[in-house]
């Protein structure tokens, strides 16, 4: 019998990683046998089909592309497991990792709406919130074990629960100092120019690959100062990025 294909899908900074993670970790404590196939683009889909013809019973790939569901529909068993974040949280991430501003806040939630539009009608598939991950990992976990059929006795699921990662490879040692670096030059005049901008995107880019842990997908700018709890956005939005929220739908009120 093929593998069941375990699609782990989610947009940028809103926990895919995390999600997949966990992911892994419960089909290693149900010791079930897969492949990692890590993060596979729409234009690398073959990938997956040429997977799901191997003598495992998972294949197991994150993406960001919510397309390349739709390259997979002629095989079998494909279980799709898409999480969302508060749209909110997710351009505060974008704007302190990679420097996103207002102007690009209608691209960022049209985005997100799409990629649930293009979900929301499948026949099989976990919606998870990445808020209520956060808040309840053993709740999160469950939900993963109970789609997939799979059953974690107490002592496996405390160790899935508390077992953490966190890249310790020398790309990330490196890029590590590239931040610091960056931080102490940002307001330097020749380091923000339009000829270096470019440039300092493609270093980044560079060390990100580099850095990145082939098994877990963790790199370091996963990691920011308030460890992924949710509502950054009550401290971190300005009154022009509350309002472009707003005018875009997404309500910006603060319950006192």
């Amino acid at each position: 019998m093929s593998p069941i294909i375990i699609a782990c899908i989610g947009g940028l900074r809103s926990g895919s990683t995390m999600q997949f993670g966990y992911v892994r970790k419960v089909l290693e404590a149900s010791g079930n046998s897969y492949r990692n196939m890590s993060y596979v683009a729409c234009e690398d889909w073959n990938q997956i089909v040429e997977a799901a013809t191997e003598q495992h019973d998972y294949v197991i790939f994150k993406s960001h592309d919510v397309e390349i569901l739709e390259k997979l529909v002629d095989l079998d068993r494909v279980k799709p497991i898409y999480i969302q974040r508060d749209i909110r949280d997710v351009y505060c991430s974008m704007k302190e990792k990679w420097n996103v501003n207002v102007d690009h806040i209608e691209s960022i939630v049209e985005q997100d709406r799409q990629n649930y539009q293009r979900l929301r009608g499948r026949s099989e598939i976990l919606f998870q919130v990445y808020e209520e991950f956060w808040e309840s990992k053993e709740r999160g976990i469950d939900e993963i074990q109970n789609y997939l059929n799979l059953r974690l006795d107490a002592q496996a699921l405390k160790q899935v629960i508390h077992e953490e990662h966190a890249p310790d490879n020398l790309g990330a040692r490196v890029f590590r100092v590239a931040k610091q670096i960056s931080r102490k030059t940002q307001n330097l005049p020749i380091f923000n120019s339009d000829r270096i901008q470019p440039l300092k995107r493609k270093v980044y880019e560079f060390l990100i690959r580099k850095s990145v842990d082939p098994e877990t997908q963790i790199h370091p700018d996963h990691f920011s100062k308030r460890k992924g709890a949710p509502g950054a956005w009550t401290e971190m939005l300005d009154d022009s990025e509350r309002e472009a929220f707003e005018e875009n739908g997404v309500s910006c009120h603060i319950e006192l």
